[in-house]
């Protein structure tokens, strides 16, 4: 039994360490969701920003991204239309944001959509931190589509595109270190 149990813990432990992106949702009464995810790289701070900022390479190496153009640049900031793509058993949905993009240099990215046309609200940010070991990047999303589907597949559908976009961007990431 406890041979058992320590096998079993072993095993969560390694499932754990090949899945280093988390992603967690909250659905809001208001028919809205609010999620938020992170993920850890053995790369350099100014390696992630740089891949963070890449807004016109996405669709490069975010597969739901058909299209991301940025239509103007200001002091800390940018606007950036985007297209993307969600999918779930064959059905497909594609949304657009015309996010107002503000930068904190290393430090974070927050954006919304000034569009209005999918979205009801769309707004979030990407926060970056560096240790000795490595780069922490966090996501967060304030969310309510215009179109929800019903609950639980709107839920899944969101929860498989977020995880999606953060191994995406993370292995994007390492791809683009430098060798240690």
């Amino acid at each position: 039994m406890a041979f058992s149990a320590a096998l079993a813990a072993l095993g969560l432990a390694l499932a754990a360490s090949e899945n280093p992106v988390h992603v967690d949702i909250l659905r809001l009464s208001s028919g809205g969701y609010i999620v938020s995810g992170r993920f850890e790289v053995s790369a350099p701070i100014e390696t992630a920003w740089a891949v963070l900022t890449d807004y016109e390479g996405l669709e490069g190496f975010v597969s739901g991204v058909r299209e991301s153009r940025v239509e103007g640049r200001a002091l800390g900031g940018a606007t950036v239309s985007q297209e993307a793509e969600a999918s779930f058993l064959g059905l497909s949905r594609n949304m657009r944001v015309r996010l107002d993009v503000r930068e904190r240099p290393l430090e974070s990215i927050s954006f919304e959509d000034g569009y209005g046309r999918d979205f009801m609200r769309y707004r979030g940010a990407w926060r970056l931190w560096s240790s000795s070991a490595a780069t922490s990047v966090a996501y967060s999303l304030e969310a309510e589509p215009r179109k929800g589907g019903p609950g639980p597949v709107a839920r899944r559908v969101l929860r498989r595109s977020v995880w999606r976009l953060l191994g995406e961007v993370r292995e994007e990431i390492l791809r683009r270190a430098p060798p240690p």
